[in-house]
């Protein structure tokens, strides 16, 4: 795998985290009592979308992994059967 799962399993959360624990300082300190938008619902927003790009990239790497594997096993497999087939056949 590309990744080192155990790092990015920690940095992904955290850094979701800080962008909202940001976006809600700058809602209390610099934004509006006005504003339509605020930066927290922003922040949420980002963190979520990043999060399921993150997830997603997880899945396709893991799938990408799991096909490798499973072609391996079949280049072994057709390898090892005519071997069987011909070294056990006595005419």
């Amino acid at each position: 795998m590309i990744w080192n799962l155990s790092t990015t399993a920690l940095l992904v959360p955290l850094l979701m985290v800080l962008i909202i624990l940001a976006s809600a300082f700058l809602d209390n300190n610099v934004g509006y009592s006005e504003q339509p938008i605020t930066y927290l619902t922003f922040g949420i927003v980002i963190s979520s979308e990043f999060y399921y790009i993150w997830l997603h990239m997880r899945f396709v790497q893991e799938r990408e992994d799991d096909l490798k594997a499973r072609q391996r096993m079949q280049i072994m497999l057709s390898q090892i059967q005519p071997h069987f087939l011909y070294g056990t056949w006595a005419p």
